[in-house]
C-alpha cells in the first residue's frame, strides 16, 4: 500500500514534467564574451547569437542596468517592461540569421 501511495502522488508530477517537455523549445545559440569586474561591480558583454530561421522573435530578461543593444546584424530591439531588477526585451531578427548583442553597467546591489 505504501509504495501505490508513493506512486500515485509522484504521477501528477511526472504528467507536469511531460508536458513541459513536449512543448515545442527554441534553441538560440550563444557565444559569449564577457569581462566582470567584481570590485566595481560591473560587467561588459558581448553575445553573438546562432537564431533558427524559423523564429519570429525572442523574448529575454536582463539587469536593467545593462542597456542592451545590436552592435552586428540584422535585427530590432524592444523594450517590454520591467519588473523589480529585471527588464524584458524582444529581439526581432530582420533576415539574419547571426546577431551580436552588446550590454554592460553596473550590477551591485
Amino acid at each position: 500500500m505504501c509504495k501505490l501511495f508513493k506512486f500515485l502522488s509522484a504521477a501528477p508530477a511526472l504528467l507536469v514534467a511531460v508536458a513541459v517537455c513536449a512543448e515545442p523549445q527554441v534553441l538560440v545559440g550563444h557565444v559569449l564574451d564577457v569581462r566582470l569586474d567584481p570590485e566595481r561591480g560591473t560587467i561588459e558583454a558581448q553575445d553573438r547569437l546562432s537564431l533558427p530561421d524559423n523564429l519570429d522573435s525572442w523574448d529575454f530578461w536582463l539587469h536593467r542596468d545593462l542597456e542592451p543593444r545590436v552592435v552586428a546584424g540584422r535585427a530590432r530591439l524592444q523594450r517590454l517592461g520591467a519588473q523589480d531588477h529585471l527588464e524584458h526585451f524582444r529581439l526581432v531578427p530582420e533576415g539574419s540569421s547571426e546577431v551580436t548583442l552588446a550590454y554592460g553597467g553596473l550590477i551591485r546591489h
